[in-house]
């Protein structure tokens, strides 16, 4: 009886740190293009520094937000005069993601999505020029 106290109270700590380690990890992201969609994960082709193709395959919990950028940009100035630029997106449904399109994946170790968002490629293709200023002749 006496070592089921401390055991009991290793279990308990070793479950605590556990815990602790989990909030500790940051989440990481990943974009790619989606080759599968079923009812609770998502296949992403992505290309690896190796320049080998490799499918990642993410489980969706009833947590993870799904969004479409919108091709909008939202920039805020704080008191610093800091400009910080923010894509927007609007609430998409599992239903809308579809086979050929480009996401980002934010994910956790154990491979579980956080959030997918589907990228605009119209304005990523197509980014910002400057106008050249005609030359004095």
């Amino acid at each position: 009886m006496r070592i089921a106290v401390p055991l009991f109270t290793i279990v308990l700590l070793a479950a605590a740190t556990s815990d602790a380690e989990v909030k500790k990890k940051k989440a990481m992201s990943i974009t790619g293009e989606v080759s599968e969609v079923a009812e609770n994960s998502v296949t992403v082709r992505v290309w690896g520094s190796d320049g080998i193709r490799r499918a990642w395959n993410f489980d969706l919990l009833e947590t993870t937000t799904i969004a479409k950028e919108t091709g909008e940009t939202d920039i805020k100035t704080n008191e610093k005069g800091k400009s910080t630029a923010t894509r927007l997106t609007t609430p998409q449904k599992l239903a809308d993601l579809a086979a050929g399109q480009q996401v980002t994946i934010s994910y956790m170790e154990s491979g579980k999505a956080m959030s997918v968002t589907v990228l605009d490629t119209k304005s990523a293709a197509q980014p910002a020029t400057k106008k050249k200023k005609p030359k004095n002749q």
